[in-house]
């Protein structure tokens, strides 16, 4: 696909232990499946990492935001052709996931590249079908026992 400029929001806390924080938007298409067919909706997903100052100073959002693209079933996109739809549908077909499977995939890539420090994840649904979004979340301390990354 071409690059494209995109912003995402971050925020950044600085105490005794510091917090950098990012979200992005995405897609999920849902496990629910009748012989290839599925829905897909919006989602923004989000990863905080909590940890001293040295080390959280040196995180970079990009890796974050590689973080959150990689749980999601698809990134989003600003402009897209028909043929690079297809690829992306065809994607996402492949990698489809529920939020809490998203949650439990930002919380597992984030202990592997950010082994010691404090992963939070989020992620809502902007449901298609149903006439309500979907939220979940979860953190680090709460999985690290339950989940294997």
């Amino acid at each position: 696909g071409k690059r494209e400029i995109v912003s995402y929001p971050f925020k950044v806390e600085l105490n005794e232990k510091a917090y950098v924080e990012v979200e992005i938007q995405g897609s999920t298409s849902c496990p629910h499946t009748y012989r290839g067919f599925s829905h897909s909706q919006r989602a923004k997903a989000s990863i905080g990492i909590e940890g001293n100052p040295e080390e959280v100073k040196n995180i970079k959002i990009s890796k974050m935001v590689s973080i959150l693209q990689n749980s999601l079933s698809s990134a989003s996109y600003s402009i897209v052709k028909r043929e690079e739809e297809k690829r992306i549908l065809e994607e996402m077909m492949k990698k489809r996931r529920f939020i809490e499977d998203v949650v439990r995939e930002i919380i597992c890539l984030g202990i592997q590249e950010f082994p010691g420090m404090r992963i939070t994840a989020r992620c809502v649904s902007q449901e298609s079908i149903q006439p309500f979004d979907i939220y979940s979340k979860s953190s680090s301390d709460s999985l690290r026992d339950h989940i294997r990354c």
